[in-house]
């Protein structure tokens, strides 16, 4: 799948395309919208960008999870230097770990929702002034079809005062 990013000035132009690329069979669980007007995206049952579209979450649960593997690898070092789990307990040791990873997984998300998606982040301003930045996974085969359906359509239709900026994405 190959995610194809635009910006459109106004919810009437999201509706169209998202009626034209719903025809092509590409589901509400691959087009999504970012927006500051989350409300009118609601009204005209178009489907906006989840948390995880949004916000980094999952890139910070990873990194919070690989830090705290580090960390209580060091901290578990540590101890075993010091002449703890002498006995041979590994049991305790793996709680140490899997407690390690669960806190490590939960900071990581707290941290990750506070980030935002480095996609939205690059047209954030863009946003903010009130366009919308409409994300739309497709697969690869049917990339060029999707984008010159979407541009040929539109720039027939509202000719020079409709904007539609294609985003290269890999």
């Amino acid at each position: 799948m190959r995610r194809i990013h635009f910006l459109a000035d106004d919810v009437e132009q999201v509706e169209q395309v998202s009626n034209l690329v719903h025809q092509q069979g590409i589901s509400d669980w691959n087009f999504h919208v970012a927006s500051n007007q989350p409300e009118h995206l609601d009204k005209r049952h178009i489907q906006a960008a989840n948390i995880f579209q949004r916000t980094e979450v999952i890139q910070g649960a990873l990194v919070g999870v690989g830090l705290a593997l580090c960390i209580s690898f060091f901290v578990f070092g540590w101890f075993l230097d010091r002449g703890m789990f002498v006995d041979g307990d590994i049991v305790q040791p793996k709680g140490y770990f899997l407690s390690a990873c669960f806190i490590g997984l939960v900071l990581g998300c707290v941290v990750g929702m506070n980030v935002q998606s480095a996609t939205i982040r690059r047209y954030h301003a863009a946003i903010d002034e009130g366009l919308f930045l409409v994300m739309i996974d497709v697969p690869k085969e049917k990339v060029e079809f999707i984008r010159s359906m979407i541009d040929k359509r539109h720039s027939a239709t509202y000719q020079e005062d409709f904007r539609i900026h294609f985003i290269q994405s890999n």
